[in-house]
């Protein structure tokens, strides 16, 4: 099977795929966009880490939080 082209991606010579830079114009809306993203998903995931600490050593939290 000869070396396929997926979007993003380069099949280098042995035989995995690897991601390929891809050189776009970047506006400041994208870049901003991608901010938020970077900002909101960390955030999430420190949300998740302190609430699942906090009910393994306080189970007093659960009942704030009504379950």
């Amino acid at each position: 099977m000869k070396a396929t082209k997926l979007q993003g991606l380069k099949y280098n010579k042995k035989g995995k795929y690897e991601v390929k830079k891809l050189r776009l114009p970047k506006t400041f809306e994208d870049i901003g966009r991608e901010c938020n993203l970077l900002r909101n998903s960390t955030l999430i995931l420190v949300v998740q880490a302190q609430s699942t600490a906090g009910e393994r050593s306080a189970p007093e939290t659960q009942a704030l939080h009504g379950t």
